[in-house]
């Protein structure tokens, strides 16, 4: 947890992948950043997913979008989930810098630590990445009404809104290769 080096937390959005059905929406996670005791600068990344562990995947795709799937929220290094969604999966990224104190930062560092032994049920529908990220933002800052926000809002949504009402302070995009290469392509074919 002290490892972590919270010192930033940024969101990110992770663009839809129409070739998987848990993923049509997009997805949200946390960049966590800043230094270690040892002043090493580090990076991770926090999401909240569905975990179907050896359950067929016609039985998982059921629970996650009309019961409830077992939910996880995972900390893991920064660097090698982009390189999941951008290499891998071919997915665009992106980044948007969150206005939060570092008294938010620290809040939100220990309700994370609070939930690392909680089974919170996942709902493609109801529950999902972002709406278990939008409660974590509001925990931490009071301004944030959670009536706002709806069960039903995607992502996406949740972005434009966060956006709207001020909390996001810049965007930048992590493009994967093929992106670049369609950009590219699209600007020297004129």
């Amino acid at each position: 947890f002290q490892n972590t080096g919270a010192e930033n937390i940024d969101l990110f959005f992770v663009s839809e992948n129409v070739n998987n059905l848990m993923s049509m929406m997009g997805h949200l996670f946390f960049k966590i950043s800043g230094k270690e005791k040892s002043g090493r600068k580090v990076s991770h990344a926090l999401g909240y997913f569905a975990h179907h562990g050896n359950i067929n995947k016609v039985k998982f795709v059921f629970a996650a979008l009309f019961a409830r799937a077992p939910g996880r929220y995972i900390l893991e290094p920064y660097d090698r989930k982009v390189m999941e969604y951008i290499k891998s999966e071919k997915r665009n990224l992106w980044e948007y810098k969150l206005n939060l104190t570092q008294e938010q930062i620290d809040d939100l560092m220990l309700y994370i630590w609070e939930l690392r032994d909680i089974e919170v049920k996942y709902s493609f529908i109801t529950y999902n990445c972002a709406s278990a990220l939008i409660y974590i933002l509001a925990s931490v800052n009071q301004n944030i009404n959670i009536d706002d926000y709806s069960i039903f809002d995607s992502p996406l949504d949740l972005v434009k809104k966060l956006y709207d009402d001020g909390y996001i302070k810049k965007a930048n995009i992590v493009p994967a290769d093929n992106y670049k290469f369609r950009m590219l392509d699209h600007n020297f074919s004129k």
